[in-house]
């Protein structure tokens, strides 16, 4: 037995007295376990090579994990995309008042103004109040990250199958609508605007609707 193989049998807990606490009982059952005589004045020697071995293991294995993450992240992003491909096929956003934007598009927040004509009080709301992203581009190309990921992650580690067209369209009937506020998706990044009717931030809903 060497050293390495010591060590991966004391792991299997093969070898109780390895757990001592006596130093002594360690290295004898080292020496013991590698064939070679013991040695008290070498004892030390023994104990240092036995835990430079699980160290090396150790690291070994903690590289193979990383690896092994590395490559689910790569495959899960790889089915994110085509997920997402899939998607474009199917489904796109669609405005209040009825325009429609790819999935992954981009949207002109200043046509939110034409959504709210004929209405008085929000009109005089609207010309009071300037976005600070008014004419900014409503970026959406990761409005569905979340939901598509999840979807990924799930293949990827063999909980479900990749579903088909006609499969992922009835999951995606069931998403919730979008909120955007401000010409951005996060509540939290909305600048907010000001007028006599308080702070406030400009918010839509979008509908992911069939295509």
């Amino acid at each position: 037995m060497n050293i390495r193989e010591l060590v991966l049998a004391e792991r299997r807990s093969m070898i109780p007295e390895l757990s001592s606490e006596n130093p002594w009982v360690r290295g004898l059952v080292i020496s013991q376990a590698l064939n070679v005589p013991f040695n008290w004045a070498e004892i030390n020697e023994y104990l240092q090579k036995f835990e430079d071995a699980k160290s090396e293991i150790d690291r070994e294995e903690r590289e193979k994990h990383e690896a092994r993450l590395k490559e689910n992240d790569r495959q899960v992003e790889a089915l994110r995309k085509e997920l997402l491909g899939m998607t474009k096929q199917i489904r796109v956003w669609q405005t209040p008042w009825g325009d429609r934007v790819e999935v992954d598009g981009k949207m002109e927040w200043a046509r939110l103004s034409i959504s709210m004509r004929g209405d008085e009080t929000v009109t005089k709301r609207m010309r009071q109040s300037v976005c600070p992203r008014e004419g900014e581009k409503l970026d959406l190309s990761n409005s569905l990250d979340h939901i598509l990921d999840g979807l990924a992650r799930n293949i990827v580690n063999g909980s479900m199958n990749k579903p088909s067209l006609l499969e992922l369209d009835r999951m995606l009937s069931r998403v919730n609508s979008l909120e955007a506020h401000c010409g951005v998706i996060s509540a939290n990044e909305c600048l907010g605007v000001q007028s006599e009717f308080g702070d406030h931030c400009h918010t839509i809903s979008l509908k992911l609707v069939p295509k």
